[in-house]
């Protein structure tokens, strides 16, 4: 346990120091666009091409908006689209405002593999992690379902951070610090498949370090037919499926956006939390797998 979470925190500083040296680049500032994007291309791991038509300068925010949008969309394709696919980024502007797409040729995603749903169709941010745990899956999902982030010392100072705005306002310290995650955290469970699957939703405004507007409560009905302006629909899900005498438990954060807007705050919001998302992610999993490997002994 101990060598693994090493090895996150190594990866995680990694892509942090590359982060760093990512946000705002001369680059951006100096050329706009287009000069930014043509670096970013060499740099990718994917073959990519960019394709201008009269794309001009623009508001800093906007400019830094897209271009972090569209990174995001490169790393994704580099992990996501297969051996040999291929990216094409095309900016332009179109009566007064700018259009940029992102696409790639690879394989997709499946729409056939993990949980449902639940009213989070057609996901713009989607992170994923999975683990063999040497136990049944009774063990495993009743290991979930007492989790506490409060047991983790690395998920609760990562959490601690976040929430330190809101601490500073006066504000109590959010209940998912010390609560169970699943039954009691501040994201509802919409849908839950005994020993299966399990999953929670909601609609947030996650980049108002302060905490944002507070959120309706919703069920998934609910979740599938909000379309109010400026707010994010995320889903957190828990698959378990049985492997011998072991279980793959797989978790999976999707996320998609009501509205342009909030989908350019959130992905520069994600670009900075990603990392820290999946330390969190990784830690849950492993303390589910001490938990449940424990209790199986």
């Amino acid at each position: 346990m101990h060598d693994e979470l090493r090895t996150d925190l190594r990866k995680a500083l990694s892509e942090l120091r590359e982060l760093a040296h990512g946000i705002y680049p001369a680059v951006l500032e100096s050329e706009g666009l287009p000069g930014a994007l043509r670096e970013a291309i060499e740099r990718a791991a994917i073959p990519t091409e960019l394709r201008c038509d009269g794309a001009g300068r623009y508001p800093r925010e906007l400019e830094a908006a897209v271009y972090f949008c569209c990174l995001e969309a490169l790393q994704n394709a580099a992990k996501h689209a297969g051996a040999g696919a291929k990216v094409k980024i095309d900016l332009a502007e179109r009566t007064r405002s700018l259009v940029f797409q992102v696409a790639d040729d690879g394989r997709g995603y499946d729409t056939t593999v993990g949980g449902p749903s639940v009213g989070v169709q057609n996901m713009q941010f989607r992170e994923r992690h999975e683990r063999r745990i040497a136990a049944p899956p009774a063990a495993v999902w009743a290991a979930l379902h007492e989790l506490r982030l409060s047991d983790l010392a690395l998920s609760r100072a990562l959490m601690d951070v976040r929430a330190l705005p809101s601490r500073l306002l006066g504000r109590p310290r959010p209940r998912i610090l010390t609560a169970r995650l699943l039954e009691d955290g501040p994201v509802p469970v919409l849908a839950s498949d005994f020993e299966r699957s399990v999953v929670a939703g909601s609609v947030m405004q996650p980049w108002k370090l302060a905490g944002g507007t507070e959120p309706p409560v919703l069920d998934a009905e609910g979740l599938r037919a909000i379309h109010e302006a400026g707010w994010v629909k995320t889903a957190m899900d828990f698959v378990l499926q049985s492997d011998g005498k072991a279980t793959l438990l797989s978790t999976e954060t999707r996320v998609s956006a009501t509205d342009a807007g909030a989908r350019g705050r959130f992905g520069l919001y994600w670009l900075v939390i990603r990392v820290g998302s999946g330390l969190i992610r990784g830690d849950l999993l492993r303390a589910v797998a001490r938990r449940a490997e424990g209790t199986a002994r």
